[in-house]
């Protein structure tokens, strides 16, 4: 990782598709994953959309519902998803923090999706 100053995130409407895409077909069958049912991939998505370019990747939070959003700051849901995403400490390599932290990224492209609360 180069020491070089990070700029913000373009926001990307493709990659926002992609991900809906992924929820809308992960998220009613209460599974998570890269891989969606018909086993396409985050680069399989991200194409459906346009030209991905060589960096590209997908980090996936999962915090299961119900989320009663009258009570919690969605904010504060948004600070501690990203927050958890570059702390990463639950797999090995923390390949989020790795992607979050990559010069080379330079859209964003964001979805949300409920899971059942088991």
């Amino acid at each position: 990782m180069s020491n070089k100053k990070l700029s913000g995130l373009e926001w990307n409407e493709g990659l926002n598709l992609a991900a809906k895409d992924h929820c809308d077909d992960i998220g009613p069958t209460d599974t998570f994953g890269h891989f969606g049912s018909d086993e396409s991939s985050p680069f399989d998505r991200i194409s459906r959309y346009g030209k991905p370019g060589w960096w590209r990747g997908e980090n996936l939070w999962r915090r299961t519902l119900p989320i009663d959003l009258s009570g919690e700051d969605v904010d504060e849901i948004a600070r501690n998803t990203v927050l958890g995403l570059f702390i990463d400490d639950a797999r090995a390599g923390r390949p989020n923090r790795h992607r979050l932290l990559n010069p080379e990224f330079k859209m964003v492209g964001i979805y949300s999706c409920g899971w059942r609360s088991n």
